[in-house]
């Protein structure tokens, strides 16, 4: 399907440079007295929701070295709903608010932020996610503030027809994504700035920085992996709390367990490819692959610069 060459005007968003009041709550039609919760906003076919620096002569993006850009605010802390929704899933369109699919959909040019910039114990909101859907391009956003991921890329858990296959059919690129934190608590953990997920998804996550996320990049045990290309990641952020380290990996890929624990053995998607990262963090491992890929030669590291210690971690099995 094409979007008949018009998709940075047909049927796109366009935010001005202030920020956006977007009520996540509004009052039931019906019931008066009883709110609904506009979360997630779902993107439809061939949308580019981005900023125009004047409406009048919409020129160039708001968002610029010397302009932050409009802000859109997720809200309510103790919320773990999806802010931003790019869905290709049936079962999802049967809930209500019903959507279509939200192939060709281009997200570029605003800040996203979602709860607070502190560490976060309640909820595991997600900033934007892309469930099966193709042709999708998240670029030049600052995205902060969530306690479960800035990003996730995934398709259904054990998906019959996984959708995201190739790296080129999700692409990350030129975002500022930081301060997603939620540190261990019970056994649980969030604060990632990208995700790859469930049922094989794929993502091209390039020329990005990081910094201050529990993981700046991480990845389900049964994701086919990520391609991670020319990202800065600053020296903030890792931050753990666990009972044996306070610190963790800042680029991960969890293993799917095995007698001894549940995610730092078995196996850890299929191929993972690191070029031309640059790592200031420090505090732990810059990468860690805590299983083993599928595929032969499933991890490759090429022309990385690492901090003078903890580079690189790898599971046996």
């Amino acid at each position: 399907m094409r979007c008949d060459g018009a998709i940075r005007q047909s049927g796109s968003g366009q935010l001005s440079l202030w920020t956006i009041p977007i009520s996540s709550k509004i009052q039931h039609p019906k019931t008066p007295n009883e709110e609904v919760d506009l979360r997630p906003l779902r993107f439809a076919q061939c949308v580019k929701l981005t900023s125009v620096n004047d409406f009048n002569f919409p020129t160039s993006e708001a968002r610029t070295p010397r302009s932050l850009g409009p802000l859109l605010h997720y809200g309510d802390p103790e919320s773990s709903s999806t802010f931003l929704s790019v869905s290709c899933d049936d079962e999802e369109q049967k809930q209500e608010p019903k959507g279509p699919w939200g192939d060709h959909v281009r997200i570029s040019g605003f800040r996203v932020f979602g709860t607070t910039d502190d560490q976060q114990r309640e909820g595991n909101a997600v900033g934007i996610r892309v469930r099966r859907c193709v042709d999708v391009e998240i670029s030049n956003l600052e995205i902060h503030g969530f306690g479960g991921v800035g990003i996730e890329v995934e398709n259904l858990f054990k998906d019959p027809s996984p959708r995201i296959n190739d790296y080129s059919q999700v692409r990350i690129h030129e975002n500022f994504i930081h301060h997603n934190q939620h540190p261990n608590i019970g056994g649980h953990a969030g604060g990632y700035g990208i995700e790859t997920g469930h049922g094989g998804a794929r993502a091209h996550i390039y020329r990005n920085v990081f910094d201050f996320n529990r993981h700046a990049i991480a990845a389900a045990w049964d994701t086919d992996g990520y391609n991670a290309e020319e990202n800065l990641v600053l020296k903030g952020g890792g931050w753990h709390g666990g009972f044996f380290n306070n610190f963790t990996h800042i680029f991960d890929a969890h293993g799917s367990g095995c007698s001894w624990s549940g995610d730092l053995c078995g196996n850890a998607g299929e191929e993972f490819h690191y070029f031309r990262n640059s790592f200031q963090y420090s505090s732990d491992k810059a990468i860690h692959i805590r299983g083993k890929p599928s595929k032969d030669n499933g991890s490759d590291i090429t022309e990385n610069v690492f901090p003078p210690h903890g580079v690189l971690s790898f599971a046996d099995s």
